[in-house]
């Protein structure tokens, strides 16, 4: 009940802070920095992409940010979802040029409570936000050359519907990703995912959501999870076997009670590997399909599942990252995803907090013609495509009864009659 009953002070919260339209410049709260890209075998420092990070506890309320700058509308209705918990967000775009910066950066900061549609309704004026400082990123999975990411120009933006929805943000988790070997984000996100579980729901887990490899130490849940892929350091994953290697992780524990879906390509040695159900022991997971759609992602997130996905860079196959997505909805018809993972993988000193990237923010677009949705806010791959979603992994704890829901609001009905409407 008590559940309920913050989901509508939220609902009434965010209702309220979306009512005006009215643009207010932005000086607090954001900072801007250039990335720099350092994949082992594909390094680029002073990237052409830029990076945004939206600082929760120095912006009031909820509500929208926009960015304009010489490019373009860069940034587009990234939201601030006040009441959330998370810390901020970030999200990247299309810095405009590359290599050592001559001049200060400038741009046009609008925040709205309302999101918009098109650029002329970026009212603010110019500002400086002076030299950018840098990020670093390099989360990735797989072996093989990985190239270095294609220009940001002309890739990064998408289109908004006036009369699109606009709903209600679904925030599941606010924690941040567990610090990560190189190559090890198949296994970490599984892990952040049933720590989400266990926090959220009980679920009972044995292990601790800290960082590990191959079985040490013995009480990471991480650790445990490269055991079953099997993962060696250092080492990638192939995603059939990341899906098997989670249901064999999870039927240690006993035949349980999660339900497990998977949707999209699953693949090994350059060929798919599963279409269908996949069983480990006791725990199956059930096939929705080989091609992930929002309809599916959105209610999964809706019903509070822990969700995994993996991107890809090149295509149906090979080299890819993959995240933990904790929220998502509509703005305006365009549906978007938060996520957390370790940008900066096999120093654990970096790479999960805000500042470092570990929260992301982007909108997802869909192609259409049988091709996976894409990533809009997040880097190109050298194939010159969006990063795409070439699978998820959901899970979660069995829904209660109809029946069960129905009598708990048949009794707030009647409990909230008689005190309204009595004599």
């Amino acid at each position: 009940m008590r559940k309920v009953l913050q989901s509508f002070a939220i609902l009434a919260a965010y209702l309220g802070s979306v009512a005006s339209a009215n643009a207010t410049p932005l000086t607090a709260g954001i900072t801007f920095k250039q990335v720099d890209f350092t994949y082992p075998s594909a390094t680029e420092l002073s990237s052409p992409y830029g990076q945004v990070f939206l600082n929760y506890s120095q912006i009031p309320g909820s509500g929208y940010v926009n960015i304009r700058t010489p490019v373009g509308w860069v940034v587009q209705n990234m939201p601030v979802f006040g009441s959330s918990g998370l810390p901020g967000l970030s999200m990247m775009f299309d810095l405009g040029f590359s290599g050592t910066q001559a001049t200060p950066f400038r741009a046009t900061v609008d925040y709205t409570r309302s999101p918009i549609s098109d650029a002329s309704q970026i009212t603010g004026s110019d500002q400086s936000f002076g030299f950018l400082g840098h990020v670093e990123h390099n989360p990735t999975d797989g072996a093989g050359t990985f190239g270095p990411p294609a220009s940001p120009t002309g890739k990064m933006m998408v289109t908004f519907d006036p009369n699109g929805k606009t709903t209600l943000p679904v925030i599941n988790t606010i924690n941040p990703s567990v610090e990560q070997d190189v190559n090890q984000c198949g296994p970490a996100a599984v892990a952040n995912s049933l720590a989400y579980l266990k926090q959220r729901f009980s679920v009972p887990l044995a292990h601790q959501n800290i960082p590990g490899i191959a079985g040490n130490p013995p009480n990471s849940m991480v650790g445990q999870i490269d055991l079953k892929v099997p993962r060696a350091k250092g080492g990638g994953v192939w995603r059939s076997d990341l899906l098997d290697g989670k249901l064999k992780y999870l039927d240690q524990f006993g035949p349980g009670s999660l339900v497990i879906k998977h949707q999209g390509v699953f693949d090994k040695n350059g060929a798919i590997a599963i279409n269908g159900d996949r069983t480990q022991g006791h725990i199956t997971s059930t096939f929705k399909g080989n091609l992930v759609t929002v309809d599916f992602l959105m209610d999964e997130i809706h019903h509070g599942e822990d969700v995994e996905a993996d991107l890809t860079f090149n295509g149906m196959f090979g080299r890819g990252h993959e995240i933990m997505i904790t929220g998502g909805d509509f703005v305006l018809g365009r549906p978007w995803i938060t996520f957390v993972h370790d940008a900066v993988q096999g120093d654990n000193s970096k790479g999960t907090g805000l500042f470092d990237g570990g929260y992301g923010f982007a909108w997802l677009d869909d192609p259409g013609g049988g091709k996976f949705l894409q990533l809009k806010g997040y880097i190109i791959g050298a194939n010159g495509l969006s990063a795409g979603v070439r699978n998820v992994i959901t899970e979660s704890v069995p829904e209660p009864p109809t029946w069960g829901l129905f009598a708990i609001f048949a009794v707030v009905m009647v409990f909230l009659r008689a005190r309204l409407y009595r004599p």
